[in-house]
């Protein structure tokens, strides 16, 4: 019997979400709409949200840019580590 694409799309989302808990990195969700962005940042060992930011507000537009700037030196620094 075929696999869904459904099930095709979630069996993909759990294979990822383990091979990011496997090496203990940030998980980063990104949901988009055609009026505002919103991201949560999830820890590697489970599902509890470390950080988050939305452009609905002006406060939180500079929160989320604060986050983006955070997460790329943290992956900058992870990316040296393994090169090392």
């Amino acid at each position: 019997m075929a696999i869904s694409k459904k099930e095709s799309r979630l069996r993909r989302a759990q294979r990822g979400r383990a091979k990011i808990r496997e090496l203990g990195v940030h998980r980063l969700s990104v949901h988009r709409t055609p009026r505002h962005i919103y991201v949560q940042v999830f820890a590697p060992q489970d599902s509890r949200v470390v950080a988050s930011a939305s452009t609905v507000s002006r406060i939180s537009t500079l929160s989320f840019g604060l986050i983006a700037l955070r997460l790329t030196a943290a992956t900058l620094r992870q990316r040296r580590q393994w090169v090392s």
